[in-house]
């Protein structure tokens, strides 16, 4: 059976960047805690602005890296601020810029290819977070990797 391996990385949006009221909601608990000092209260408010990638809703994936472990080949898809890198290859793993969009729909037309998929902490990170972005990327999922794994017939 073939066996895909994956991960991701993701980046949250600048702080500064959502609008007023999303800013508020993220950090009104913080600003009305008065057992907080000052100086706390500004620690609590970096470390959300420091874990925004955290989220899919203020967040995005910049790379999804994919392995496929019979072959021994496999692709990294990042995004860049540069625009003038091309495609490249290295130990059998190809390197190709390109937006989030295009990450997403590349990676669930690989995933339609497999049965098998191996990921670190992918039932709690990585498949909602691609599930969630590609919803909001109008992207239909080519595979269902919520389901319970103990209960596959």
């Amino acid at each position: 059976m073939p066996t895909l391996i994956f991960d991701i990385e993701t980046i949250g949006e600048s702080f500064d960047a959502l609008d007023e009221q999303t800013q508020k909601a993220l950090t009104h608990w913080i600003e009305n805690d008065d057992a907080l000092e000052e100086k706390e209260k500004q620690g609590k408010i970096q470390e959300v602005k420091d874990k925004l990638g955290l989220s899919p809703v203020t967040g995005e994936i910049v790379s999804i890296c994919v392995l496929d472990y019979e072959k021994e080949k496999g692709v990294t898809y990042f995004q860049t601020r540069d625009k003038n890198i091309e495609p490249f290859s290295e130990n059998g793993i190809e390197y190709k810029p390109m937006n989030e969009y295009e990450m997403l729909k590349k990676f669930w037309e690989g995933a339609g290819l497999y049965q098998n998929f191996v990921t670190f902490n992918g039932g709690s990170f990585d498949v909602p977070y691609l599930m969630i972005r590609s919803a909001i990327n109008k992207i239909r999922p080519t595979k269902n990797m919520m389901s319970n794994r103990y209960l596959k017939s």
